[in-house]
């Protein structure tokens, strides 16, 4: 291929190759942006209760930046508003596997596998949960929904 030069550019046929890290400064602070946006057109279809466009701006913003938890929350939110249980699980099971210490979404994963019928995993769930939270307000939260589960047996 043929190359030109221009001023603090250099082009080699379609591709931009920027001299020194304006590229890569540019690139991630367009992805924030992206992400950003995304994230706050989710919320924005939340209050409308538009909870399918709402999960397509979270998973959007998901696939920009993976380890995003609160588009994470956001599309799992989604997808339980949806009655899509199994694809909620998936995300909160994706979280888990992200940030293994957060007993939230363990919390939430518990209640989409009692929503589908797995009583003994979400007991299981729940007691994860509980040893996670250092705050006690999700312990106590937990216990509570376990002693409700163990009364229902």
């Amino acid at each position: 291929m043929r190359e030109k030069t221009f001023k603090n550019r250099k082009y080699v046929g379609k591709e931009h190759l920027y001299m020194g890290n304006s590229l890569l400064a540019r690139s991630v602070e367009s992805r924030l942006k992206n992400v950003s946006y995304n994230v706050r057109t989710a919320k924005l279809n939340l209050h409308k209760r538009d909870y399918h466009r709402a999960r397509q701006f979270a998973s959007k913003a998901c696939i920009i930046d993976e380890y995003n938890i609160e588009a994470k929350y956001l599309e799992g939110y989604c997808h339980r508003k949806l009655e899509d249980f199994r694809g909620a699980m998936d995300v909160y099971r994706q979280i888990i596997d992200l940030f293994p210490g957060n007993a939230v979404a363990y919390l939430f994963l518990a209640d989409c596998l009692l929503k589908v019928g797995k009583k003994e995993d979400a007991i299981e769930n729940l007691l994860e949960a509980a040893r996670l939270d250092t705050e006690g307000d999700i312990r106590e939260l937990a216990r509570d929904r376990i002693l409700s589960l163990k009364e229902s047996f």
